[in-house]
C-alpha cells in the first residue's frame, strides 16, 4: 500500500455557487490531487433540474436532449480521466498541458480575438467587429500580452 503513487480523481461538477444570470450554472470537471482541487470549463450551462435530469433514476426515461447533454458531459469527464491515467507522474500543470491542448487550437487568447474579428470583419458585423479588438485591448492591457488559455 505505502509503494502506490497518489492519483487524482476526476468528476463532473456544477457550480452552484456562481450562477449566471439567466439562472443557469457551469458544469466544470473537478479534479481532485493530494487534498487541492481545480476546477475545468466545459462549456456547457444547466439549471440544477436540467443537470439532475441527466442522472436518472433506472426506472425514468431520459430524453433526446438528455441524453445528448449526458453523452457531452461524459466526453468531458472521459477525455480527463484518459489524460490524467497517461501521465506518468500527476501535476497540474502537465494535465492543463495535455487536457487543454485540443481546445487550444490557439496559442494565446489574442490570437483567438484576431481569428474571430477575422470571422465577424468577413460577415459585414463591423460594429461587432470592433467590440473584439476594444475587449482584446482592454485585455492585453491588465494583461501579459502573450496570455495563453490555461493561464485563464
Amino acid at each position: 500500500m505505502k509503494n502506490e503513487k497518489p492519483t487524482a480523481n476526476c468528476s463532473l461538477y456544477l457550480d452552484k455557487l456562481r450562477p449566471k444570470k439567466n439562472g443557469k450554472m457551469s458544469v466544470k470537471i473537478k479534479v481532485t490531487f493530494l487534498r487541492q482541487r481545480k476546477y475545468y470549463s466545459t462549456g456547457l450551462e444547466l439549471t440544477e433540474s436540467e443537470y439532475l435530469a441527466c442522472f436518472p433514476s433506472p426506472t425514468t426515461r431520459r430524453t433526446v436532449e438528455q441524453k445528448n447533454t449526458y453523452d457531452k458531459m461524459s466526453e468531458f469527464l472521459g477525455k480527463a480521466k484518459k489524460d490524467v491515467e497517461s501521465l506518468p507522474i500527476f501535476t497540474f500543470a502537465h494535465f492543463e498541458k495535455k487536457y487543454l491542448e485540443s481546445r487550444e487550437s490557439y496559442s494565446t487568447v489574442g490570437s483567438a480575438f484576431d481569428k474571430h474579428i477575422d470571422e465577424l470583419t468577413n460577415a459585414g458585423k463591423l460594429g461587432t467587429a470592433e467590440s473584439y479588438r476594444s475587449a482584446k485591448r482592454s485585455i492585453e492591457s491588465h494583461t501579459k500580452k502573450n496570455l495563453t488559455f490555461p493561464d485563464v
